[in-house]
């Protein structure tokens, strides 16, 4: 499964037609379709279903939009992680975040609420 397909059914799912998605992505309506067809070979499900003059996702398309979005994300994220620019333990960190080894808390934290010495609960 190659994430530019992804890609397109995400954009198909957004802008609702090929031609779309070709004028966004800067391909032609019949790449598109080709692509998006490969990719419903590859899942075994029917992605799109025809809708007057147009398509649209059938559910299982859907689905796969959906999870195209979080594994499009997951991708973007490892791209962003190996980058030279990255921090060395592997993740890159924002400006103004904590050092790495700095506790972090929160209300779902084990070591929720935090001590602070001199103060009893």
């Amino acid at each position: 499964m190659e994430t530019r397909r992804l890609q397109l059914l995400v954009e198909l799912s957004r802008l609702g037609s090929m031609r779309a998605v070709a004028e966004a992505t800067g391909t032609t309506t019949s790449t598109v379709s080709q692509q998006i067809v490969v990719l419903a070979r590859e899942m075994g499900a029917a992605l799109i279903e025809p809708h007057g003059r147009r398509v649209r996702l059938t559910p299982a398309g859907r689905r796969l939009a959906e999870h195209a979005v979080t594994i499009l994300g997951a991708v973007e994220a490892a791209h962003l992680d190996l980058a030279p620019d990255a921090e060395p333990n592997g993740t890159r960190a924002p400006p103004g975040s904590p050092p790495p080894s700095a506790p972090t808390f929160s209300p779902w934290s084990p070591n929720w609420p935090p001590a602070i010495r001199g103060c009893t609960s």
